[in-house]
């Protein structure tokens, strides 16, 4: 899972956990990467350039339908790969 997937996967979770709705949990998902984007390249991670384009260029516009999309193909991608993990082990 690249870092722009785990974002999205912790945003998801926590906008579920404080019940954010319409507008004000599209700002907070832009706001959730823009300080992920910020965080990354103080750390200075190789992947903050792009976690701040996905920021500016995504969920700036489609705001929390975008960042959920993102979510659930992380984790059907996951899902997929822990059951042919456990085909192999099991063959």
């Amino acid at each position: 899972m690249n870092m722009v997937q785990t974002i999205a996967c912790k945003f998801v979770e926590r906008s579920e956990a404080l019940g954010y709705k319409g507008v004000k949990r599209d700002i907070a998902a832009l706001d959730f990467f823009v300080g992920a984007a910020s965080a990354l390249r103080s750390a200075g991670h190789p992947e903050s350039e792009h976690v701040g384009s996905v920021a500016v260029m995504i969920i700036a516009t489609r705001g929390y339908v975008e960042v959920k999309r993102i979510a659930v193909e992380a984790a059907e991608a996951a899902i997929k790969e822990l059951a042919a993990e456990k085909e192999a082990n099991a063959a």
